[in-house]
């Protein structure tokens, strides 16, 4: 789910439906009145994607998921300009995974994907322009492998924020900050806080 400032609604796609274990591919968009959207080329059925709007290029960015009838987890990458979706096949990009979490960093003017479950959790922090991905290695050691966790911007203080998730068998309760300096291009992780009075917690919204 995203808010689509360009046409000032919000779009949900995909999920799983009480009925089935099939997930849904369907697309609705949101203005104070529910509108099936669904038709043309779409991303295909998924549940726990992830998705941001990028204000740069008036589109709506979605990446992975799963599928339910064969659990297959998917690493492709789609955009949504208001009246359809537009696959879009480009390498490098991140490995499959659900779960991640994805926001628009306007310091950088891309939408910023980090962490996510396959096989395995994961730490990796990547970036999307609109026309490529790109792996961002930070100064420093990222926060520990995760999924289910919370991402987003803070516009005040000109960071990413991190906060929360697991790795399957731990529940993190730790706050991280990522930092960007422009003139050198570089990316610093700060641990802010590893012991939250929000508690440990994983699967929340954060926005």
């Amino acid at each position: 789910m995203a808010y689509d400032e360009a046409r000032d609604n919000m779009i949900v796609f995909g999920g799983r439906p009480t009925t089935s274990s099939v997930p849904l591919g369907d697309s609705h968009t949101y203005n104070g009145t529910w509108t099936n959207v669904t038709g043309g080329t779409t991303p295909g059925g998924r549940r726990w994607p992830v998705a941001s709007y990028d204000p740069m290029r008036a589109k709506v960015v979605l990446f992975g998921g799963v599928l339910g009838s064969s659990g297959d987890v998917l690493g492709d990458t789609w955009e949504w300009n208001g009246e359809s979706w537009s696959g879009r096949t480009v390498a490098p990009a991140p490995a499959p995974r659900l779960q991640s979490a994805m926001t628009y960093d306007p310091v950088r003017r891309s939408v910023l994907l980090f962490g996510g479950l396959d096989a395995a959790a994961m730490n990796d922090l990547w970036s999307w322009d609109g026309a490529s991905w790109t792996p961002i290695i930070a100064t420093n050691a990222p926060p520990a492998a995760r999924y289910a966790h919370g991402m987003v911007f803070d516009s005040v203080r000109a960071r990413v924020v991190l906060f929360g998730g697991t790795d399957g068998s731990s529940t993190f309760a730790d706050t991280w900050e990522l930092s960007y300096d422009a003139a050198t291009g570089s990316s610093t992780w700060i641990l802010r806080d590893n012991n939250s009075p929000l508690g440990a917690r994983s699967g929340f919204e954060m926005g």
